[in-house]
């Protein structure tokens, strides 16, 4: 029986040592299974933080393409488009502008009574009288003694504007 005694001392040892073992292989599985949902939850809120990027660069990438597009087509508009004053130039209203004093560069609408005109011809026709109108204008005044200065007349299209473009220093 001393031979079965040691048998079973030597047992239960092996038994109470595979016990241990198994509860310490027991804890851990389950800490490695934690870090396994631990890393499966990062992963998924990862992925989902990259699909939301992904959807934004996509969103951001139309929004720059349509932009890119607008520009191109706002460049190159004009070279297809013909503005409306170049090809109807027979319906181009005309105005007369007066420079005083003559050389000045201080540009105003004359005052003609009309501003503006259908033709060419009828503005150089009202450019002349009101030409004609200021020499009379300084006769009468250099018999006072008075100087009336010279005045120059021209008769532009509608969409030249003499003062030069908005904004610009007069």
């Amino acid at each position: 029986m001393s031979e079965q005694g040691s048998e079973l001392g030597w047992i239960a040892l092996h038994a109470q040592q595979l016990s241990e073992s198994l509860v310490r292989l027991s804890a851990e599985v389950a800490e490695v299974s934690r870090e396994l949902v631990r890393t499966r939850t990062q992963m998924t809120e990862s992925a989902a933080t990259a699909s939301r990027h992904q959807r934004s660069l996509v969103r951001w990438t139309a929004v720059l393409s349509f932009a890119t597009l607008a520009y191109v087509v706002a460049a190159f508009l004009p070279l297809f488009v013909r503005p409306a004053a170049t090809s109807r130039t027979s319906e181009a209203a005309w105005v007369l502008w007066m420079e005083l004093p003559n050389g000045s560069g201080r540009w105003s609408l004359a005052n003609s009574g009309e501003l503006a005109f259908e033709k060419k011809s009828e503005c150089e026709r009202i450019k002349q009288a009101a030409y004609k109108t200021r020499v009379l204008v300084a006769d009468e005044a250099a018999k006072r003694g008075e100087k009336v200065p010279a005045a120059f007349f021209t008769c532009l299209p509608d969409t030249v504007d003499p003062r030069g473009p908005k904004g610009a220093p007069r």
